[in-house]
């Protein structure tokens, strides 16, 4: 058995000796692998533009200035085949969101978001409350009447408390765009992804009973939505941070024609 040991031994130190130095020799280099090419993108959102408005410029600090004042008159139909227009929403306050019915995840959450809240606001079926919920697509030629009357039944939607809207393109984007200044786009090229076609803001827009915009609220937010509850129940008023922007002041006409008063500072000679 000792003899046997040993020449296990000395065949494990053999055996290294002869594959250490090939261990040691460096890997062969393979010729890298030739990148890909393709086609120069054209861009992802080529083909439509969308029409920023100064809400939605660039700059940071710009962003924030969000200064619309009402709403427009407009025709569309809602999720039972009637005709809307603004002055069928006069009377009650309202509140405006967007969305899209081929939307996998945001606007589904969004929409379960705002069945919660008109639950919470009407939970005493003797006084409800008057705010209304509208709901406007931003991709109508796929969300005809049909679709978002189907979108609106998954939320149990009332037409009395809760309207889907759809209609032409060109006034819908007009709407959303100038009325609301939002922004709202469809997507192309690599981001059009099924479920993601479209973008848009995820706001809530609290409207009064005349068409005036009053405030904005994330909806993905939920403080926000507890602000936006209290308000819409007369609790608290409008707080500063979601009102719109004040618009600049009016300018006179006859400032420049009127006599500037004259201003003397005295120095002191020391």
């Amino acid at each position: 058995m000792g003899i046997m040991r040993i020449g296990i031994v000395l065949f494990g130190a053999l055996a290294w000796g002869v594959a250490a130095p090939l261990w040691a020799q460096p890997l062969p280099q393979t010729a890298p692998a030739q990148a890909e090419t393709s086609a120069p993108e054209t861009g992802a959102y080529a083909g439509e533009m969308p029409d920023i408005t100064p809400t939605y410029s660039l700059s940071p600090d710009e962003r924030k200035v969000w200064d619309p004042e009402h709403v427009d008159d407009f025709s569309l139909i809602d999720q039972t085949g009637s005709p809307v227009t603004l002055a069928d929403l006069k009377g009650r306050p309202w509140v405006a969101n967007f969305i899209f019915t081929r939307c996998v995840y945001e606007c589904p959450l969004m929409c379960g978001k705002i069945r919660n809240l008109i639950r919470d606001l009407n939970h005493d079926p003797a006084h409800p409350n008057r705010v209304r919920f509208v709901t406007i697509t931003v991709d109508p030629h796929h969300d005809s009447q049909k679709m978002i009357q189907q979108f609106a039944e998954i939320y149990e939607a009332d037409p009395k408390e809760w309207l889907f809207l759809t209609g032409d393109k060109e006034p819908i984007y007009q709407l959303i765009r100038h009325g609301f200044k939002v922004a709202a786009w469809e997507k192309f090229g690599s981001d059009r992804l099924p479920g993601m076609e479209f973008a848009h803001g995820m706001h809530l827009i609290h409207v009064d009973e005349t068409g005036k915009i009053l405030g904005r609220y994330e909806s993905m937010n939920d403080q926000d939505l507890v602000t936006l509850q209290r308000v819409l129940e007369g609790k608290i008023e409008t707080p500063k941070k979601h009102k719109p922007a004040p618009g600049p002041p009016p300018v006179d006409p006859l400032a420049e024609q009127r006599p500037q008063p004259l201003v003397v500072t005295a120095v002191r000679d020391d």
